[in-house]
């Protein structure tokens, strides 16, 4: 062996203590919790024998490189023959997260033999953070209802199983196309409109877990935090009809700005998967609205400061995989996006600024997208990105008008400064940048 080979066998070894010292102090824990629980089953691998494991795996690979190449797939099926005794010898066991743990890490030996270092550390880095949740992942669990199950399954199925099967241009024959020669055919892509909805219900999804995991009992904050991910709208109209209830409420005006913050980061996500060139020219001008109402929160927050701690709240989340609300989505998406390329043709820059505010009244998600296409078709860079800002103002006096009609004016007095902030700011950024 090389100089190097010799530091990756220490590497191996490391990863693999890391690894088993992790085990052993489960099995302490363990032990302390449950003095009943069996000492053979506790005692299969530590600190000692994860690194022999990933010796093994090392080693396996150096003998395969000589010409045995025998020897690492003997050695792999002996281990599994060891770790399915060890299983089985105890009666009463059930999971088997140590031996496959052991299993991981003579692999990970292995890939060190290969040179793959960084590889190594990442899944070792992966399975230790892994055993170390089992507390957390199982509280988790306990948290998860059959409608989440559901969700899930609606998710995993329009990605991996409808998304793959959708043609890239609609397969029309010439003679249609023909009847509307002006349409711009090539914008009808079924396989893009439902990538766009798979994004945005990706999107929509990340929230509700999220919002689901953080508990029933949280703080308004927290609350907007989660829920604008889902939903800023349902935030907002969540937050204004609980004002009316409360005297104090300047916990519910910064959750509802906050949760208009979160629009931010989607728009730059979305964006800077469909063309980064956008998302990097929007970046200045999104980060001034985003700041804006940060600054307000501050502001806010140390004037307030005296009120009570802020209640716990808890906003309604929808299921945000319903299959209605994913063609409607794609429906829109394909509307917004043959208007602003027939709005931008016929009435130059304009049109496209004029679809950005009409559009972005009711959805920020969908003209987004939009003008990244276009921008990364033939639009210039600028006329998307002021059409996607103006979406975005468009779409915060929608929220206004929201605070407006369910909160009391002296909640409104609160809020609309806020907003203010944002859009003042966000003019002065875009202005500096475009």
């Amino acid at each position: 062996m090389d100089l190097n080979s010799y530091y990756n066998l220490i590497f191996a070894v490391l990863t693999g203590a890391a690894i088993g010292i992790e085990r052993e102090y489960e099995t302490r824990k363990d032990k302390k919790q449950d003095n009943s629980l069996s000492q053979h089953r506790k005692s299969f691998g530590g600190a000692r024998t994860f690194p022999l494991a990933s010796i093994l795996g090392f080693l396996g690979v150096l003998f395969h490189q000589k010409g045995f190449t025998w020897i690492f797939p003997v050695t792999m099926l002996v281990i599994g023959f060891l770790i399915l005794v060890s299983h089985y010898k105890e009666k009463d066991s059930i999971g088997i997260t140590t031996e496959i743990s052991f299993l991981v890490t003579y692999f990970i030996g292995a890939l060190c033999a290969l040179n793959e270092v960084f590889a190594s550390a990442f899944i070792m880095v992966i399975t230790v953070t892994l055993l170390s949740l089992k507390p957390v992942v199982r509280e988790w669990v306990q948290k998860v209802k059959e409608e989440e199950l559901v969700i899930a399954t609606k998710f995993a199925v329009i990605t991996l199983v409808v998304l793959p099967l959708l043609p890239t241009a609609l397969p029309l024959p010439e003679a249609f196309w023909n009847l509307i020669p002006y349409f711009p055919r090539k914008l009808i892509s079924p396989y893009e409109i439902w990538l766009v909805v798979v994004l945005v219900a990706g999107i929509g999804f990340f929230g509700y877990v999220i919002n689901r995991l953080l508990g029933d009992k949280r703080g308004t904050l927290i609350t907007a935090l989660a829920g604008g991910l889902v939903s800023s709208t349902a935030v907002t109209m969540d937050y204004s009809r609980r004002a009316q209830k409360l005297q104090k409420s300047a916990y519910l005006s910064m959750g509802i700005i906050m949760a208009n913050m979160i629009m931010i980061p989607r728009m730059l996500l979305e964006a800077s998967i469909f063309h980064m060139p956008l998302a990097r020219l929007l970046f200045w001008p999104l980060s001034g609205f985003f700041l804006g109402g940060a600054l307000y929160i501050i502001y806010v927050y140390i004037k307030t400061k005296e009120e009570a701690k802020e209640p716990a709240a808890t906003v309604i989340i929808e299921n945000p995989m319903r299959l209605k609300d994913g063609l409607i989505f794609g429906s829109l998406y394909l509307a917004i996006r043959v208007l602003s390329h027939l709005g931008h043709t016929y009435f130059g820059d304009w049109g496209a600024y004029m679809v950005g505010f009409l559009s972005g009244l009711t959805d920020v998600d969908a003209i987004t997208i939009s003008m990244a296409r276009s921008a990364a078709d033939n639009m210039n860079l600028s006329t998307a990105a002021i059409a996607t800002y103006l979406a975005a103002v468009s779409n915060t006096f929608t929220k206004g008008l929201l605070v407006l009609m369910l909160s009391p004016k002296k909640f409104s007095a609160i809020v609309f400064p806020g907003f203010l902030c944002m859009l003042l700011l966000g003019f002065l950024t875009l202005w500096a940048a475009i």
